[in-house]
């Protein structure tokens, strides 16, 4: 098993997907995986979702989801929500 797979299988993907949200923390990382273990290991909110831009290794963490946000397009980043 692949270290990126274990790390976002708990998530689901939404290309070119971006939300808002006021509890948000962003990070540099090198991968996608490492985006998704900041989110799990996030303490001073429930993290639900992250946004990761794979151009510029930005990843933000957020407290909120589709469920709880407006979707916004952007073709460059990629929404993880967690199941």
């Amino acid at each position: 098993m692949s270290a990126s797979g274990n790390k976002t299988e708990s998530y689901a993907k939404t290309e070119g997907a971006w939300i808002l949200s006021l509890q948000k923390r962003q990070y540099s990382v090198n991968t996608v995986a490492e985006c998704a273990a900041k989110c799990d290991a996030e303490t001073t909110w429930t993290c639900r979702s992250f946004l990761y831009v794979e151009k510029d290794q930005d990843c933000w963490t957020a407290a909120a989801n589709s469920k709880t946000e407006t979707i916004l397009r952007r073709s460059s980043a990629a929404l993880y929500e967690k199941k």
